[in-house]
């Protein structure tokens, strides 16, 4: 059985890196520590800027500081 052991958070985070790896597909490589630390792959998180609405976004790896 699958337990979700994250809860739900917000947090404000800077794109450090963005990888375009063909027409429609890019890595973006964020610094978001708090998420990072509970993350992993496979989830997902719910990003947004201004006025956009939230875009699910699929976490590839995540590095722990």
């Amino acid at each position: 059985m699958f337990e979700n052991k994250m809860a739900a958070q917000e947090q404000l985070s800077e794109i450090q890196k963005i990888e375009r790896i063909n027409q429609q597909t890019f890595v973006l490589t964020l610094f978001a520590p708090q998420i990072a630390a509970a993350a992993q792959p496979g989830q997902f998180v719910q990003a947004s800027c201004q006025k956009l609405l939230r875009r699910p976004i699929g976490i590839m790896s995540a590095d722990r500081i």
